[in-house]
């Protein structure tokens, strides 16, 4: 052994306080806080990966349907029976009946 390391061996050393042990406790803590990542950060770059994928599948999937022939429009015709057909085709007897109007006037 070196002088040196002899003269270490011998010297006594003090007892760290416990104040300083807190401090160092303290100063893990926060580095291993700091360096863990939070839940929402660790949502959020989940959320981000999943998003654009999400989208490309449904993009994917759109276009890769079949296409449809066009829609064509689509006519019902509707057609009276009975009663209500003569009533729809031939006008009442009233309506050729034109009223009658008087009027009085006078000149100023």
């Amino acid at each position: 052994m070196s002088d040196l390391e002899q003269i270490l061996k011998a010297a006594h050393m003090a007892v760290p306080s416990s104040a300083l042990d807190r401090r160092i406790e303290e100063a893990f803590a926060a580095a291993e806080k700091r360096l863990k990542p939070s839940r929402t950060a660790r949502c959020g770059w989940w959320l981000a990966i999943l998003a654009p994928l999400g989208a490309a599948t449904a993009l994917f999937l759109v276009s890769s349907r079949p296409q449809r022939e066009p829609l064509q429009p689509i006519t019902y015709r509707f057609v009276a029976q009975g009663p209500m057909r003569q009533f729809l085709t031939e006008p009442p007897q009233s309506a050729t009946l034109l009223p009658h109007f008087v009027t009085h006037a006078q000149t100023p």
